[in-house]
C-alpha cells in the first residue's frame, strides 16, 4: 500500500517529467509531426510509470520483479562509483505493451555505405527514426523503400533521452541475461555522461567501450562466474563478427568506388553477401550470432551492425594512457577537449599529453 507521503511524490515526480516534455514540444515542432508523436507517446508511458521502491516495499510485487529491480539498483550504484551520470535514472519502472520499447528504422542508397540521417532540435543528426510502435515503424520502412533506399528495421529494450528525462525501467530490459542487462544499463548511462551532437558513430561506440570495460569489471566483483563466462564467450563470438562486418563493409565500399554502371554494381553486391554469408561467416557459438545467415542483409543492416560494433582500440588505449581512475573522469576529460576540436583522433591523443591521473 502506497502511503499520502509516496502518493505525493509520485505526482510531483509525474508533473515534473511532463513538464520537461513540455518545455521540448516548441522545439520539435521545427522537426515536424514525428518528434511530436514521440513525445505524446512517451509522455503516455511514462504516467504509467511506478517507483522502485514503491514496487519493492509492496507485498503484492512479484518475487522476480523484486530481484530483477534489485539488480538494476545495484548496477546503477556501481555505475555511479564508476563515475558515470546516474541521476534520477532508472528509479521508476514501466510494464512496456511491447515486447521492446522502441522500434527502429534506418536507411542506406543501395550503393552506398552511409545511413540516411534525420536532424532534431537537442540532438542534432542521428542515423535512425524510433518508434514507440511497431505498426508506425513499419510504415515508415516502406515509405523508404518506395523511394529506393536500402531497409534496415531494429527494435530496442531501452533508448536514453539524453538526462532529458528520467529514464525509467522498461520490463522489456528485464528480459535479458543478468550480464546483457548490465552491459545495456551501462552503456545508456555513458549516453547521460557523454554525448556530441551531430556524431553518432562516436557516441555509440564509446557506450561500447564503457560498457565493455564495466560489464566484466562488475561482475567479477559480484563473484558472478557463470554469467562472467556467458559474457566473455559472447564476446568472443563478437569478435569474430567485428572481423567479418569490417571485411564485408570494406568489399561492399570497394564496389561501390568502382566506376561500373549501376545494374552490374547490383549483381556483384547481391555475390558478396552471398559469398560472405556462404562462404566466410565464422563459426559461432552463441545462438545470437548462428542465425546472422538466415536474416535479410542489405547496406542499412550493415551499417546498422557497424553502429554497435566499435573499434575500441583508440579509446582502450586513451584510456589506459590519461591515467584515469575511473571511466566518468575520462569521459568528462575528453568532452572538455571536444569543446575545442572535432577531430576525434588528435581528442584521443590530447588524453596522454599531460600524464595526469584523473
Amino acid at each position: 500500500m502506497i502511503s499520502k507521503d509516496m502518493s505525493v511524490s509520485l505526482v510531483l515526480l509525474l508533473r515534473s517529467e511532463w513538464i520537461r516534455l513540455a518545455s521540448v514540444v516548441v522545439a520539435c515542432m521545427l522537426s515536424g509531426c514525428y518528434s511530436l508523436k514521440q513525445v505524446y507517446y512517451h509522455g503516455n508511458l511514462l504516467s504509467t510509470r511506478k517507483p522502485i521502491n514503491v514496487l519493492l516495499w509492496n507485498y503484492d510485487t512479484d518475487p522476480q520483479l523484486k530481484k530483477d529491480l534489485e539488480f538494476v539498483k545495484d548496477v546503477i550504484l556501481y555505475a555511479k562509483k564508476s563515475g558515470l551520470a546516474s541521476g534520477m535514472a532508472y528509479r521508476t519502472y514501466i510494464q512496456s505493451p511491447y515486447p521492446y520499447v522502441s522500434y527502429t528504422v534506418q536507411a542506406a542508397q543501395p550503393l552506398e555505405m552511409e545511413l540516411k540521417k534525420w536532424s532534431f532540435p537537442l540532438l542534432g543528426e542521428v542515423p535512425y527514426l524510433g518508434f514507440f510502435h511497431p505498426e508506425n515503424r513499419d510504415e515508415k520502412a516502406k515509405e523508404l523503400k518506395k523511394f529506393g533506399y536500402d531497409v534496415y528495421k531494429g527494435a530496442a529494450g531501452a533508448f536514453s533521452s539524453l538526462g532529458w528525462y528520467d529514464d525509467p525501467v522498461y520490463s522489456s530490459m528485464l528480459r535479458r541475461s543478468k550480464a546483457s542487462l548490465a552491459h545495456l544499463l551501462f552503456h545508456e548511462l555513458t549516453h547521460r555522461t557523454f554525448w556530441i551532437p551531430d556524431d553518432a558513430n562516436l557516441n555509440e561506440h564509446m557506450a561500447e567501450f564503457v560498457a565493455g570495460v564495466l560489464t566484466p569489471r562488475y561482475l567479477k566483483a559480484h563473484n558472478m562466474l557463470e554469467e562472467l563466462k556467458e559474457y566473455q564467450q559472447s564476446e568472443e563470438d563478437r569478435l569474430l563478427f567485428k572481423s567479418w562486418l569490417r571485411s564485408l563493409k570494406s568489399s561492399l565500399e570497394a564496389l561501390y568506388a568502382q566506376d561500373h554502371p549501376q545494374q552490374l554494381k547490383l549483381l556483384e553486391k547481391q555475390k558478396i553477401f552471398t559469398r560472405f554469408l556462404k562462404d566466410r561467416l565464422p563459426k559461432f557459438n552463441t545462438k545470437g550470432y548462428q542465425r546472422l545467415q538466415n536474416l535479410e542483409w542489405n547496406n542499412a543492416r550493415v551499417l546498422a551492425y557497424a553502429l554497435y560494433e566499435p573499434q575500441t582500440e583508440p579509446f582502450e588505449a586513451a584510456f589506459a594512457c590519461s591515467k584515469s581512475k575511473e571511466v566518468g573522469s575520462f569521459l568528462r576529460r575528453l568532452e572538455g577537449i571536444m569543446e575545442n576540436t572535432k577531430d576525434i583522433p588528435k581528442a584521443l591523443d590530447q588524453m596522454c599529453d599531460k600524464g595526469k591521473v584523473y
